[in-house]
Order: C-alpha cells, then structure tokens, then sequence
C-alpha cells in the first residue's frame, strides 16, 4: 500500500479548544461505520483489537509529533483569531487500519467544534491522488463518513495543497 497524508480542519472557540487537548480520546470500538471507509471492513474486525492505553488530546498529538516511525513531521496549529485548528503530516502511514486509529482518535472532537461549522479529516494517498481514503466531516451532533468524490470537496483539497506544497519547498534540493 502507499504512503497516506492526512489535513484535519476544526473550527472551535479558544476555550472549546483547551478542553478538546484535555479530553480523553476515542478509540475505534467507539465508532461503528468504518465499512464506509472500507467496504471490506465488517464490524468483526474491530474486535481484533488490542485495547490502547487511554490518553488526553494533547498527550496524543505530543506523542504523535515525537514518534520514532514519522516519515515526516506533523504540523499542527490553532489560530484563536479564526478559530482553527489545523492538522497536516504529509507522510501520515500506509496502512489502512492504522489510518483508522487515527481517525477514530481524532473524532471526539465532534463534542467541542462550533455548530454548523466546517471541520474535517482528509485522508488521501500522498499528493492527493484523486481516491480519496477517507474524508470525515465532524459536526457538532457527531462525526460522518462522506461520500469519496474523484477529488474531494474543491476548498478542503486547496486548504490541503498549501500545506503539502509549504511541506515539498521546504524539503532539501537532492
């Protein structure tokens, strides 16, 4: 399988946002549709899972940004002007279940963003190759699994460019 990149957007006020970092995380047991990720997923494979240590947001991206196995570094970054938290790494993984713990640990923050606002998880083979893996929109009643459009949504996959342009000029000239 291919390498994967992953851009998250969360539109959430500054006090919603500390609480997120401090909320527990999800994990994939918690969650029921990944055949919409998968259609070769039933709901007996999530049983296979061993139970992950528990753990805050923060201590989630914190131990995400210093893990060994990165291929690239993981950019993060919340705008209290704008109110958003921006997630990028353009070397994410290449294989599909761990893209799905991810995602699922990522998901609670349908609890904290603003409502009706756009927040999503955009998971895509490296430079946005035009199958989608996964585009998760969060709303504030919970989190869905949208339809895999040929390229995703125009302003979502531009939002993504820049960052995965921004990541490509600062790599060195070999």
């Amino acid at each position: 399988m291919e390498a994967h990149s992953i851009y998250a957007k969360f539109s959430m006020d500054q006090q919603d946002f500390n609480r997120w970092l401090e909320s527990a995380t999800p994990v994939i047991t918690d969650f029921d549709d990944w055949s919409e990720m998968n259609p070769d997923w039933s709901d007996s494979w999530k049983g296979e899972f061993p139970q992950l240590a528990a753990m805050t947001v923060a201590e989630l991206l914190e131990g995400w940004k210093e893990d060994e196995f990165n291929q690239s570094p993981l950019v993060t970054k919340y705008d209290p002007s704008r109110g958003e938290f921006v997630l990028f790494q353009a070397l994410y993984d290449d294989n599909l279940i761990n893209i799905a713990v991810g995602i699922a640990r990522l998901r609670g923050v349908q609890q904290f963003v603003k409502p009706g606002s756009e927040s999503y998880i955009l998971v895509a083979p490296l430079f946005w190759d035009p199958k989608i893996t996964a585009l998760l929109e969060i709303l504030d009643s919970g989190s869905q699994f949208l339809e895999k459009e040929e390229d995703g949504p125009p302003e979502v996959m531009e939002e993504a460019d820049v960052l995965l342009n921004d990541y490509l000029q600062a790599l060195p000239d070999d």
